[in-house]
């Protein structure tokens, strides 16, 4: 069994809008990259018995929004309301990893 782990920004600057198609936010971009993985992943012989894990910047407990027991449904249904927030820092355990 594989655990695949996303971890999505959702301070404010992800609010501003992608050079890439003018209209989405670097948020909807993030998300897109996320299904888009799935999807392929999910053609892949090896994906069987995949679990992923959806982890925001909040703090926790909040950030997180998928665990990995819960079936790719209910992720993927939980990555398609992910919204922004606005923390003033980082909290402590992913400053320390960005750290490390």
């Amino acid at each position: 069994m594989t655990i695949i782990v996303f971890l999505v920004d959702t301070s404010a600057s992800m609010q501003q809008r992608a050079f890439v198609s003018g209209r989405s936010s670097l948020l909807d971009v993030a998300k897109g990259a996320v299904e888009f993985f799935v999807k392929m992943r999910q053609k892949s012989p090896e994906s069987r018995g995949d679990r992923y894990m959806l982890l925001t910047f909040e703090e926790p407990p909040r950030n997180i929004r998928a665990g990995w027991k819960e079936n790719l449904q209910v992720s993927e249904g939980l990555m398609r309301v992910v919204e922004v927030f606005s923390p003033r820092t980082y909290p402590p355990k992913i400053a320390g990893v960005m750290s490390d």
